[in-house]
């Protein structure tokens, strides 16, 4: 991400103010931030503290990025729930009411202060839940806010690979929900004739032959069975982190993630979460290398090209005007005829003269609809009048829809003993 600011076409004369509670980590990122900016010569000042008001003072974009409470408390979290006989934890494939919660009120008070402090400032919501907070803020306060994830574009990316197209041969559009998007529209750039039959003579006849040469690894999602057998059933293509979020038979248990989603059963599985948080430590351990050691070549590490992140594409939009065409997380208001106006979609949106035209999206098929994307959204709704009644009732009855759900004693339990964790005492006292 620091990269990606100092190399973006705004950041002549920039000040990034890094905000965090965890000095070792602020210091590590601000000393990184800086060497980096020298040595790529870009015209970028650095400023942290762990005063987030004083942060926003002057400033035009606001990103959160920040994940409360960590992976080691998700695990806790996770363990308790399949003690109580949810397999990975009882926010797996449902609304993130517990450990979005912590998150929401953060994007919340982020907002308050910028009401307050810079009002027509842009927030950019990076950390997750973004379909959920998006969508709130839009609601509850009055600050403008962009939602931004980068799965699309690295599914996106792998199934090209898989079918044997360049970027350049190739357009898309992509809509959904953040985290459940579906490729709506794929065409070629110099014709503008259909490409979708491209796919279907993969999923149909090529795609056994691709999972016995491609072992399937992480964030692989796009090119699994689940995928595969998604697109057959609701006729459109699920791309990015959506196989990992919405049809229950992919995960029941560890031989059905591993039918449909490879060896190591996918990102989320007992499998699949040590590597992804073994990643993460390496990340972490490479930081702190660097860090500790003034005289090395940040840049040798992390060479001066831009990234998959979008932010920095839509900083550059709106503050100089570029023309840029982005896919993002923003309030519907008709792009997708389905759904509610104040519901956040993510779909591309095309920037001109600093201004948003989110592209609009055909109708997608019924089933999918139905089966997908409404339920999608009611999972949505079911946590946000949650979160903003502060009924624990709420949360029940969230969990009774749960398949894994056999008996209100199970959900009961489940909830409370997870709510008395010391982790918990602000989610506890929120929720009565």
């Amino acid at each position: 991400m620091m990269r990606d600011l100092c190399l973006m076409e705004s950041a002549p004369g920039t000040t990034i103010s890094l905000v965090d509670i965890n000095k070792g980590r602020l210091d590590a990122v601000y000393d990184l931030g800086t060497r980096y900016a020298k040595e790529v010569g870009a015209d970028v000042k650095f400023e942290k503290g762990d005063d987030r008001r004083t942060a926003l003072h002057d400033t035009d974009f606001v990103l959160n990025t920040a994940l409360v409470g960590g992976h080691d408390y998700t695990e806790k979290v996770r363990k308790i729930g399949e003690k109580h006989g949810y397999y990975r934890g009882i926010d797996h494939r449902q609304v993130r009411f517990i450990g979005g919660f912590d998150q929401m009120k953060l994007a919340m008070d982020i907002a308050s202060d910028m009401e307050e402090i810079c009002p027509e400032a842009w927030l950019i919501q990076i950390a997750n839940p973004v379909f959920e907070i998006t969508t709130l803020l839009h609601r509850e306060r009055r600050i403008k806010v962009a939602g931004f994830c980068d799965g699309f574009r690295s599914g996106y990316l792998q199934l090209l690979m898989a079918l044997g197209l360049s970027p350049a041969e190739v357009d898309f559009q992509v809509a959904g929900f953040n985290h459940c998007i579906w490729l709506t529209k794929f065409y070629y750039t110099d014709t503008g004739k259909n490409a979708y039959p491209v796919i279907d003579d993969f999923a149909r006849n090529h795609a056994e032959e691709f999972w016995q040469n491609h072992k399937l690894g992480l964030w692989e999602e796009t090119l699994s069975p689940a995928s595969v057998d998604a697109y057959k059933q609701f006729g459109l293509y699920p791309v990015g982190d959506t196989g990992r979020e919405f049809i229950w038979k992919y995960f029941y248990n560890l031989d059905s993630l591993k039918r449909w989603f490879g060896p190591i059963g996918g990102t989320d599985s007992e499998i699949g979460n040590p590597l992804r948080l073994e990643d993460f430590q390496r990340n972490v351990d490479k930081l702190f290398r660097l860090t500790n050691n003034p005289n090395a070549s940040v840049k040798a590490e992390i060479p001066p090209e831009k990234g998959l992140d979008q932010f920095s594409d839509f900083i550059d939009a709106i503050h100089l005007g570029r023309e840029k065409r982005l896919v993002i997380n923003v309030q519907n208001n008709g792009a997708i005829s389905e759904f509610p106006r104040d519901v956040a979609v993510e779909v591309p949106v095309n920037f001109k003269d600093g201004k948003m035209y989110p592209e609009k999206v055909a109708h997608f098929p019924k089933s999918l609809v139905n089966f997908i994307l409404y339920p999608r959204m009611l999972r949505m709704e079911w946590g946000l009048g949650a979160f903003l009644s502060g009924e624990r009732e709420m949360l029940v009855e969230i969990l009774l829809r749960d398949p894994r759900t056999t008996s209100e004693k199970q959900a009961r339990d489940a909830l409370e003993e997870i709510l008395a964790l010391p982790e918990h005492s602000g989610l506890a006292a929120h929720y009565k």
